[in-house]
């Protein structure tokens, strides 16, 4: 997880530097679907939830929408917990 991370660091001057930058993206992620493959299928196994494992590229492509969309309506929506204001 930490590599995948420092590559972000890494690639990114790459990138905005390359002319060949989609090689740099296209490594970042190769290097993050391995990794959250090890990852998952370590506790899919502990689990006996193999099966799992299928669903695992649909959830690699989900997630980082779903933060954007978390952050983005964050500034929008403010909820409330047992009646009150949550404050940031």
């Amino acid at each position: 997880i930490v590599l995948v991370n420092l590559l972000v660091i890494i690639a990114l001057p790459f990138a905005i530097l390359e002319k060949e930058w989609k090689f740099y993206y296209f490594l970042f992620v190769a290097m993050k679907f391995v990794t959250d493959i090890l990852i998952v299928a370590q506790s899919a196994k502990h689990f006996n939830q193999l099966t799992f494992l299928c669903w695992l590229p649909l959830f690699f492509c989900y997630f980082p929408l779903e933060i954007i969309i978390i952050l983005t309506l964050n500034f929008f929506y403010q909820p409330s917990w047992k009646g009150r204001k949550l404050k940031n």
